[in-house]
């Protein structure tokens, strides 16, 4: 049970704070008064100057997670929590591996003689997320956090590991993609006189667009090539041009994107 105080100052401004959380048994009236009853005197506060309490209410759990949350290192700290959390259970397989590597740490501690056992002690624990409306489910997160701390830091380590090398993998494959198709749409350029101009590069360009050449348009296409190579040189109109934009405008102004369609695909 958390307990927070209202009270009023001497300037007369009502200040509200936390003052602590108090263990109890059951949450019964009875029991309540009587936790209650323990924590102002551990405090040397006395029911006589007490206007009036709430407790046991849903709104009331509301109104202690927002007063916490207007401590900005308390409200940092549970949304730290809680991203923690989604982080490890957003899928089944690190769920899987921190449920493993926290029983490996289990049976590391047991025989080191480090862990205390007996039956119902060391049951299996997973994170658990603070809600918004009980705050006992803050407690809960804490304490499944510190149970499994030392597994959630080696989930983190296999994390990080797994993302680096998948990014690394991932520019690896990216780079070498993307070079060959740099390389493949230079030899288009019609810069002096297209002398870049390499048809089998061409051919290797349609082919990484599967769904816009088919084998029977690839097959067009190096047909094509032969065509259109020797009008393109041997027409001035494009012998100044300099860049792929200005050769597809080009064979637009002129009509080459019909007569030469899956070249001008690839443009």
């Amino acid at each position: 049970m958390a307990v927070i105080l209202r009270y009023v100052d001497n300037k007369s401004q009502v200040i509200e704070r936390f003052m602590g959380v108090q263990y109890v048994i059951e949450t019964t009236s009875s029991k309540l008064k009587e936790s209650i009853d323990e924590f102002l005197k551990l405090h040397d506060l006395s029911y006589s100057n007490l206007r009036g309490q709430g407790y046991d209410g849903t709104s009331n759990m509301r109104a202690l997670v927002a007063l916490a949350k207007k401590n900005s290192d308390i409200g940092a700290f549970f949304t730290m929590t809680n991203s923690l959390v989604n982080v490890v259970g957003c899928s089944c397989k690190r769920r899987d591996a921190l449920r493993d590597k926290q029983q490996e740490n289990l049976m590391k501690a047991i025989e080191n003689d480090c862990l205390e056992t007996g039956q119902g002690l060391n049951q299996e624990i997973s994170l658990k997320r603070a809600g918004d409306t009980r705050w006992n489910s803050h407690y809960d997160a804490l304490i499944s956090l510190i149970t499994t701390f030392s597994s959630v830091v080696d989930m983190f380590d296999m994390i990080v590991e797994d993302c680096y090398n998948d990014s690394a993998e991932l520019d690896d494959c990216f780079a070498e993609g993307n070079t060959e198709l740099l390389i493949c749409l230079a030899r288009l350029s019609p810069n002096d006189s297209f002398v870049a101009f390499d048809k089998e590069k061409l051919v290797f360009l349609a082919q990484m667009y599967p769904k816009d050449f088919t084998d029977q348009d690839r097959s067009a296409l190096q047909d094509q090539l032969d065509i259109y190579i020797h009008f393109v040189c041997s027409d001035n109109d494009f012998s100044q041009l300099r860049g792929i934009n200005e050769l597809a405008k080009k064979m637009v102004d002129k009509g080459l994107h019909r007569t030469f369609a899956y070249v001008y695909l690839l443009v």
